[in-house]
């Protein structure tokens, strides 16, 4: 019974998430973090990724403390991931995360941060894909990073993400 309500509690977490800022999610799905991988392992796991797509832009990149997996973005060129994300992610991902928050950035989109009440929409969550792999293809990186990135979210949250890795698949081409 404990086990069915924590489910129902991750899934109306994991709705919260997704309507709240439209780049996260619940690690419902996904298995926890290796117990080696800790504060300090996170914050340069998240640094190294954010160092292969800064070029230039005013970005204050860093984690989000918060449960779940997600990535939110601000108009002051912070942007935020959760320890979740950055464990189950690899380097490629993880850059294409901050790409992705960044295309929010570039792409004018109304942002809002963990909690907000309100959404950004799902054409400006594929907008900030496309502008995403393009970023990725500036700095050297496949842009297939943007497609494996969210199938994996697909895979790990159960979210239903094959409009948008398709139109990344379009956009960035369908491996990394």
């Amino acid at each position: 019974m404990a086990v069915a309500l924590e489910g129902v509690a991750r899934t109306a977490s994991l709705l919260m998430v997704i309507v709240a800022a439209g780049c996260g999610a619940s690690m419902s799905r996904i298995a926890p973090a290796p117990p080696h991988l800790n504060q300090a392992t996170r914050t340069e796991r998240l640094d190294v990724a954010a160092a292969l797509v800064r070029d230039g832009d005013p970005l204050d990149v860093g984690l989000e403390h918060r449960g779940g997996l997600g990535a939110w973005a601000w108009p002051d060129g912070r942007v935020r991931i959760t320890p979740a994300l950055v464990d189950v992610l690899d380097a490629e991902e993880l850059a294409a995360v901050v790409a992705h928050e960044m295309g929010h950035l570039r792409g004018g989109h109304r942002l809002h941060g963990p909690g907000a009440v309100g959404g950004v929409s799902e054409t400006a969550e594929v907008e900030a894909d496309r502008i995403g792999c393009g970023i990725l293809a500036a700095r050297g990186i496949a842009p297939g990073a943007m497609v494996r990135m969210l199938r994996a979210l697909a895979r790990g949250t159960g979210l239903e993400l094959s409009a948008r890795i398709v139109a990344a698949e379009r956009s960035c081409g369908p491996h990394g």
